[in-house]
């Protein structure tokens, strides 16, 4: 199969020229007397491009504004870590603190249970009792509770 030769203008954006090609250059004319001038009068050269200079760069007000921000934003931000990290190490001191003082209120709770369990034993509560004269009972007796009626009814009948 063998294309077509024909070529389709390309399409451009509303507004825009389309590029130059080489056929669409300007044909230049040489002027008698002028500088350079290498081919007799009358006659065109097709135009040729002349090497530039290198730009200079000016740094103005604005280029140095501008550097000025990003300086100015650059140490804000570095100024905003070094807050934030002398924050968290007095933070973590002061948790530190917290720790160590929950841990000298668990011993001393752990402490006072501890007592309270010696205290509330057998032995300690018989050793009470014998230095405020309290001695043993000769005989024991226990009470009970009359046995109670079956039902409420009777209750309230007997009433």
């Amino acid at each position: 199969m063998a294309m077509s030769s024909r070529q389709v203008p390309a399409r451009h954006a509303p507004g825009r020229r389309a590029p130059r090609t080489a056929n669409d250059r300007p044909r230049l004319r040489v002027i008698p007397g002028g500088a350079g001038a290498s081919a007799p009068a009358g006659q065109t050269l097709p135009a040729r491009r002349v090497a530039s200079k290198p730009l200079s760069i000016r740094i103005g007000r604005p280029t140095i504004a501008f550097a000025a921000a990003v300086v100015a934003t650059i140490a804000t931000f570095v100024f905003g870590l070094v807050l934030l990290n002398i924050y968290l190490a007095q933070s973590s001191f002061t948790l530190a603190d917290v720790q160590s003082r929950a841990q000298q209120e668990e011993a001393k709770y752990r402490r006072m249970r501890f007592e309270v369990a010696r205290a509330e034993s057998p032995e300690r509560v018989a050793e009470a009792a014998a230095q405020l004269g309290l001695v043993p009972p000769a005989e024991q007796q226990y009470l009970t509770e009359p046995e109670a009626h079956s039902s409420g009814k009777q209750l309230l009948a007997e009433k």
